[in-house]
Formats: C-alpha cells, structure tokens, sequence
C-alpha cells in the first residue's frame, strides 16, 4: 500500500502554520504515532516531500519564540521527519507537463497542488489505482475526507481527468485501513495441526511449535496481525491461551500464511509484543464494529 504525507494543505485548502502550543503539541504527537505505525506494517510504504517537510520546520523554526516551542523539541520533530518513509522527489511519477489542481467544496474552490505529494498520489491513484493521502494535520480537523484532484495535460491533446482518493488522519484510521485492506489468506499446516495444546515431537528430533487454537480462530487473528520491517512474519496475541501466535509467510502471489504459537515465546520480538498490547483494546474494537455492522 502506497501512502502519501501531506505536509502542504489542510482539507480546506489553508496552508497551515502553528499559531499556539496546543497545536504544535497536537501536530507533533500525531507525527510520532503516525511515523510509528509504518515499522509494524511492512507491506505499506510511506511517502513524503522533503521540501514539503523542510518548508514546514522552518515555519516552526520562525514562529518558535512566538509559540512557546524551543528549539529542542523543533530538532525532536525534525528527527521524527527525518526518520519515517521515503523521499518520493528520488523517483517522482508525476510530470512538470502537468498540472495538479485540488477541488474543494464540490469544486467552487481549487488549489494548485502540483510538485507536492497529493500531486504524487494522484499519479499513483491513476497509474497503480492506489493511493491514500495522510493529512498530518487531519487530527485538527473534525473528520477525514476524500480527496478530488484534477489532472490537466499542457501539451495536446490536452487531456483532463478527475481522480479520488481517501484521506486518513490519524493512528486509529491509519490502522483501521491497514487491517482492512491487507491481502492475506490463512491456510492450514499438517506440522503445527490445530488444537494442539502441547508441542509436536518430529521423526528427526525436532520440535514443532503447535496450534493451540482452531484454524477458524486462527484466520481470525490473522486479520488482526501486524509485523515489523524487515521481517516477513505477522504476529497477535491470542487472548484465550494468553499466547502469541505466529504467522509464517509462505512467500505466494496471494500472500499466504500458516499459523502456530511458538513454544519459546522469546522468539518474538518484544518490540512487536509491545505495540501488539499497547494497541490491543483498538484493534479489538475495530472488529468488534465490524460484527456490530
């Protein structure tokens, strides 16, 4: 999955600049949990703008004194910037030979977003049919919108197209769409059985981790499990053993995993423990909705 940093706009159109402390506060949190979010999803990418980004500081940096922000915690922002995706201006789809032109209020209101990364997401949008904008300032706002941005050809035949994408603004829709959108397809695995509740002693000696719960269950928790970069296992915890579970990555074109809960639970990162039981409550409650609706 493709997302795009929007340090330009708010949904409005305003160019936004901090003018109080709550503000900065506000902004800067939801840039540590958004920035966060992208190391425990490894199939989502993170793009941004580094002049975008580098205009924005500065902004910060001018308004310092006036705010009330010293200059170590504009230098703790920059280093949350500095740390999160990749630079989309290294390898840019969208052409200087068009022109990028956000509407607004049904279109009674535009704005020229072109060399920004809305600009680039749209290009994604028609190229790849995917792409989601990320308004880092989306948390001062009441709700996330879609987006429409018109794309407009200087050279003949001068082509115009319209294209909409979804605008997320915060860690739980962030989360919310990862998990929802994610393509991952459980499937069953002799060596680790299901209904296990002690480990599998193999012909060669070797110890298989078993699966405890059932394989309902565990396609069930397989669309609540998230990884780390660099990895290609998911994991969650699975509250009825009081248990991580593990998904192996089989390494197919659809994405398929299998499951077992490992039987030296050390051998999960503590790093993944930790976002997976700070973020619990959120996650269940996601698809608890999901069964409501």
């Amino acid at each position: 999955m493709n997302c795009f940093l929007n340090f330009n706009i708010l949904a409005n159109g305003d160019v936004w600049t901090p003018n109080n402390r709550k503000d900065f506060d506000i902004v800067t949190r939801n840039c540590s949990e958004i920035a966060e979010i992208f190391e425990y999803f490894p199939d989502c990418t993170l793009f941004y703008n580094g002049a975008e980004i580098k205009r924005f500081i500065e902004d910060v940096k001018i308004l310092g004194d006036l705010i009330g922000v010293d200059v170590h915690e504009i230098n703790r922002l920059q280093d949350i910037m500095n740390g999160i995706g990749v630079n989309w201006e290294d390898t840019r789809r969208h052409s200087v030979n068009h022109n990028y032109i956000i509407l607004l209020d049904e279109g009674y209101k535009t704005r020229s977003v072109s060399n920004s990364s809305i600009g680039e997401c749209s290009e994604y949008k028609m190229q790849l049919d995917h792409g989601i904008l990320i308004n880092i300032f989306g948390c001062l706002d009441s709700k996330s919108q879609n987006v429409d941005v018109l794309k407009r050809e200087f050279d003949p035949p001068n082509e115009i197209r319209i294209v909409r994408f979804e605008v997320l603004k915060n860690k739980p829709e962030l989360i919310t769409y990862f998990l929802h959108n994610s393509r991952r397809v459980f499937n069953s695995n002799e060596k680790h059985g299901e209904n296990r509740q002690v480990v599998i002693k193999r012909s060669n000696n070797r110890i298989a981790s078993p699966l405890r719960c059932s394989e309902e269950e565990a396609k069930n928790l397989l669309k609540r499990a998230v990884g780390i970069k660099g990895a290609r296992e998911l994991y969650y915890f699975d509250n009825k053993y009081k248990e991580f579970i593990e998904f192996k990555d089989e390494n197919t074109l659809e994405r398929s995993f299998h499951a077992y809960h490992p039987h030296n639970q050390n051998d999960i990162p503590k790093k993944v423990k930790d976002f997976i039981m700070n973020n619990y409550k959120l996650i269940e409650d996601i698809f608890r909705e999901d069964v409501v609706e």
